[in-house]
């Protein structure tokens, strides 16, 4: 009997779970030249907490997974995976012309904080620090921008890679689920902004901050504080941008609270 596909739409993120017995020693998985770590659920049961980037190809892939047990034996499986196409806005927006248009300076600055992001993102803690459900990170009005393709002064800009929550300066802002906070910086763009690596993969990042209250290498547990709303870096107001990477996939951090209610 021909297995029906998991369907996951671009910039969501789903839980894929998996019943391979007892005596499992380890369960890999990749989907999409992505490395997708597994968990015990309970005994018997794994899961994976598994994103779709905003920019995957649409249409059906194969999640391998290698299961391997105490006996010695390994076994491969492939599940398919129908990516379907995501629902993304056009936003044309004007700002003040220096706020786009780079001199080199500030392009080189750009380059150098995009390549250490994209490092410390990188990497895979084995352990999962996230517990039950990710809350929401500041009171304010929710701007479900994800994956807008946004038009700047005309000019074509890379997609949203998050959520923008509105709210006053100063409104207090939370972690999302627990983790170490991984990077604090004060970056060309994102402004003032902090990263919390939860283990296996996932990371969320919190950007334009007016003030931060921890520091690299902290252990937060979700819901602590970690700063406060601002419009550092390149915005035009107070607000919270709050983005999610699930092992390299730009994902809207609101599917991870909806697939994990599931």
């Amino acid at each position: 009997m021909k297995q029906l596909p998991t369907k996951a739409a671009q910039g969501e993120a789903f839980i894929f779970k998996l019943a391979p017995g007892k005596e499992v020693t380890a369960i890999k998985g990749s989907l999409l030249g992505r490395e997708i770590p597994f968990f015990e659920l309970e005994e018997g049961l794994y899961g994976a907490l598994i994103g779709i980037d905003m920019e995957d190809e649409a249409g059906t892939h194969q999640l391998r997974v290698e299961i391997s047990k105490k006996d010695g034996q390994s076994s491969n499986k492939i599940y398919p995976v129908k990516v379907i196409p995501g629902k993304f806005k056009t936003e044309d927006l004007t700002v003040p012309k220096d706020m786009v248009d780079l001199d080199d300076e500030s392009l080189k600055r750009v380059a150098i904080e995009k390549t250490k992001t994209i490092e410390i993102l990188s990497k895979i803690t084995t352990e999962r620090l996230w517990i039950g459900d990710f809350i929401m990170p500041a009171e304010g009005r929710l701007i479900e921008n994800f994956g807008s393709r946004r038009r700047i002064n005309g000019q074509a800009r890379s997609p949203h890679n998050g959520i923008d929550i509105s709210a006053p300066a100063g409104t207090e802002i939370h972690a999302g689920n627990d983790g170490i906070v991984v990077m604090v910086d004060d970056l060309f763009f994102a402004g003032k902004s902090v990263f919390i690596d939860h283990g296996l993969g996932a990371y969320t990042f919190y950007s334009h901050l007016s003030q931060v209250s921890v520091s690299l290498g902290d252990k937060v547990r979700r819901g602590d504080l970690i700063g406060l709303v601002g419009s550092s870096g390149r915005a035009t107001g107070p607000h919270l941008h709050w983005g999610m990477k699930i092992n390299g996939a730009r994902i809207n951090p609101l599917s991870v609270t909806r697939a994990l209610k599931e």
